[in-house]
């Protein structure tokens, strides 16, 4: 293991207490233990705001003291089994989520949806009861 003060020099970072492992990341046999123990790193890193881990390779090289290749293979087949989303820009610069913050994005996208879609709903029944004089009234109900 590396000498824990060259890793914070290199990059400081606010290191997580502690991680969270996902139960289907660990049950997934397709997985090395060791693409389990990077995805728990990279959901401790994504603790922020915006929900994403902005590590590059060479860091997390350094942090887990292993080859940049075992990096790239691991990246790829968490990538390949839907774990990670990878989007690269500013040219060398990327962003990394796990499918949790992906599943959380997408559960408020569709809240946001249901929300809308009920506004609207509302504001059409309240201009079809202005419509009838605001008295709503069924002929063919009986009361």
């Amino acid at each position: 293991m590396k000498d824990e003060s060259k890793i914070e020099s290199s990059r400081p970072l606010s290191l997580p207490s502690f991680c969270i492992i996902d139960m289907k990341v660990l049950q997934d046999r397709r997985l090395t233990d060791f693409d389990v123990v990077l995805y728990s790193l990279i959901s401790g890193l994504a603790n922020n705001e915006k929900n994403c881990c902005y590590s590059g390779n060479d860091y997390l090289t350094e942090f887990l003291d292993v080859s940049e290749k075992t990096i790239q293979r691991s990246l790829k087949r968490l990538q390949q089994f839907g774990y990670i989303e990878v989007k690269i820009f500013k040219g060398n610069k990327r962003s990394i989520k796990t499918y949790i913050n992906i599943a959380l994005e997408l559960r408020e996208k569709k809240l946001q949806a249901i929300q809308e879609r009920t506004r609207e709903l509302k504001l059409l029944d309240y201009d079809w009861l202005n419509e009838k004089g605001g008295n709503y009234y069924d002929e063919n109900c009986r009361y």
